[in-house]
């Protein structure tokens, strides 16, 4: 649910705000609110979806909590990941000229294989803290 949600606002986040200057009007405060609020609900979305994969991933009893150094240290290089991969693709990465359709898939595959890397960097973050706290 968290990651529909969030890449929701992502993706038909532009969408929303045009509904949104077709209803209110024009008004730049209202559409810089909107984007702030956006992008504050994504990373909430993300260190919740985290701080529930860093409970119930591994087989340790430990209580919820809903910020830890892994959650952050995840969320910003995610942040930062992505972002970067995205610069790479619009600038050097020409799969889809290479492999066609393909091109799509390898680059998901990749994103993904980042992403799981950064999630595994977080909880590696999470151990460590742990460990220095006991």
């Amino acid at each position: 649910v968290l990651i529909i949600g969030g890449f929701s606002l992502i993706i038909l986040g532009g969408l929303l705000e045009k509904l949104l200057v077709q209803a209110l009007g024009q008004n730049q405060l209202l559409l810089a609110a909107f984007a702030v609020l956006r992008w504050v609900f994504i990373v909430l979305a993300l260190i919740l979806g985290l701080s529930i994969t860093y409970r119930f991933g591994p087989n340790v009893k430990h209580r919820f909590r809903f910020v830890t150094p892994g959650n952050v240290v995840a969320g910003l290089l995610l942040i930062g990941a992505s972002w970067l991969f995205r610069i790479y693709v619009d600038n050097f990465g020409k799969y889809s000229a290479t492999y066609g359709g393909l091109g799509t898939v390898i680059v998901l595959l990749l994103w993904l294989y980042i992403t799981g890397l950064v999630i595994l960097l977080g909880g590696e973050a999470n151990a460590l803290h742990e460990k220095k706290t006991a």
